[in-house]
């Protein structure tokens, strides 16, 4: 039995440490690594949340309306939902609305949905065996998946989430895009757990997980819609 530790992306063991990263030598990505991990958790459960302005109001609409020209239902968990911008405008088209983030403060934005809203880890959540398996039509990660610790398993909850024919939304800035900042810097930015090399990675990991891309843009991040086969 193998001890050593798999890349989240690709599952290869050939991983070069680099304290406190951890670099794969198959993929390219680049994960934080012990002794950062328990400052990244602290960092993610006590960061302050600031309330959503126009603009992003004004996006979360938008978002709202990409999806539901993408699905016939309307059901949505938000991995990771932050401001809770998106769910608020999903709520008020009558989406049924629901979500999971490690930050308590959360909460705080989005009172009236406090009944459908967890506050916890989305890796360690019975995706697959809780009453809500099969439930949704969309489950999003909107700059979340890159704070996992495995994206497969987030894949795999996701899948499990789904309802037959359900997508996945994908928004993040590949390492290799982060031109403004440098991958140097984007290194350095605690809480970000796993930096994506390539938009590739992105695409093979969703296609891994029984998921065939319908949409993907480019824009202040990437955006990918893909559909469970």
């Amino acid at each position: 039995m193998h001890d050593a530790p798999r890349c989240p992306i690709c599952d290869s063991r050939d991983l070069r440490a680099e304290p406190p990263f951890a670099s794969c030598l198959a993929c390219g990505c680049v994960q934080q690594s012990w002794p950062f991990d328990a400052r990244r958790r602290d960092i993610l459960t006590g960061q302050v949340i600031a309330a959503p302005d126009a603009n992003r109001i004004e996006s979360a609409r938008g978002i709202i309306d990409l999806l539901q020209s993408h699905v016939h239902g309307r059901r949505i968990f938000d991995v990771g939902f932050g401001d809770g911008a998106v769910l608020a405008a999903g709520a008020r088209k009558s989406w049924q609305v629901a979500g999971i983030d490690l930050a308590p403060a959360c909460l705080a934005g989005v009172p009236d949905l406090e009944a459908t809203i967890e506050i916890g880890d989305f890796l360690t959540r019975d995706n697959e065996r809780g009453d809500d398996a099969g439930s949704y039509d969309v489950v999003m990660f909107s700059y979340s998946l890159e704070q996992m610790d495995d994206a497969n398993v987030a894949m795999q909850g996701a899948s499990a989430l789904l309802s037959p024919g359900g997508i996945v939304y994908v928004e993040l800035v590949p390492l290799s895009e982060l031109h403004d900042r440098g991958p140097d810097r984007a290194r350095n930015e605690l809480p970000q757990r796993v930096l994506f090399p390539e938009a590739q990675h992105i695409r093979e990991l969703l296609w891994k997980h029984g998921l065939t891309i319908e949409d993907e843009t480019v824009g202040v991040g990437w955006r990918w819609i893909a559909r469970s086969r």
